[in-house]
C-alpha cells in the first residue's frame, strides 16, 4: 500500500541501522520511566511537557545517545534544525493514543519506531478525510506543514492491525519523538 499523500508528512523505512536501532533500545529500557496510571510509560528530555497546564519545562539537555540521533536528524533533512527535546514512549500490546495534533508549543515532530510495528491513523480536522501509514521498527515518520497542524494522528487501541491484506501482531513499541520548541 503507498504512503498516503499527506501534505508534509514524510515517511523513512530504515531510517536507522538494526546496531542503532539495539543501541537505542537497551539505552531508554535502562532509564527511569514515568508511571502514567492506565496510560503509557515515558521518558522526557530536554523540556518536559505538562499536560495538565499545556506547557513545557526545560529539564536539562538531550542526553549523548539522543544528541547524536537529534544532530543526524538534521543532517539527514528530516528537520531544519536540532531538536532539542524528545519524549520518549512505551505503548504495550493494545495501548495506543487518541487522534490529537502535538501541542503548539513545539514545531518540528520526528517520530523514529522501535520493536514492534503499528499502523498510525490521519485525520484531516477541515474534510475530515482519513489516511494510515504503517510504522515499522527503525523508520522514521517527518510531521511538518500540513501534516504537523492539519491532520490529526492517532494509534488505535488494539492488539493488532491489518496492512496491505496482512494481520500485524502488535508487541512492545518505543515512540521517540524529536521536536524543536518555538
Amino acid at each position: 500500500m503507498p504512503p498516503p499523500f499527506i501534505p508534509g508528512l514524510r515517511y523513512i523505512p530504515e531510517y536507522i541501522d538494526v546496531r542503532t536501532h539495539d543501541e537505542l533500545l537497551d539505552m531508554v529500557s535502562g532509564q527511569t520511566w514515568m508511571d502514567i496510571p492506565g496510560q503509557r510509560r515515558m521518558q522526557f528530555y530536554g523540556y518536559a511537557y505538562d499536560y495538565a497546564s499545556r506547557s513545557i519545562k526545560r529539564s536539562g539537555t538531550l542526553p549523548a545517545w539522543a544528541a547524536r540521533i537529534a544532530q543526524n536528524i538534521q543532517r539527514d533533512g528530516l528537520s531544519p534544525h536540532t531538536p532539542v527535546q524528545l519524549s520518549v514512549i512505551e505503548y504495550t500490546p493494545g495501548q495506543g493514543i487518541f487522534n490529537h495534533v502535538d501541542a503548539e508549543v513545539f514545531s518540528d515532530v520526528i517520530i523514529i519506531s522501535l520493536v514492534s510495528p503499528c499502523v498510525m491513523d490521519f485525520l484531516d480536522s477541515q474534510s475530515d478525510e482519513t489516511a494510515s501509514q504503517l510504522l515499522e521498527p527503525r523508520s522514521a515518520l517527518v510531521l511538518s506543514g500540513d501534516a504537523r497542524y492539519r491532520w490529526q494522528h492517532g494509534i488505535a487501541a488494539r492488539a493488532s492491525d491489518t496492512w496491505d491484506g496482512a494481520e500485524i501482531v502488535r508487541a512492545r513499541r518505543i515512540s521517540l519523538t524529536f521536536r524543536n520548541v518555538k
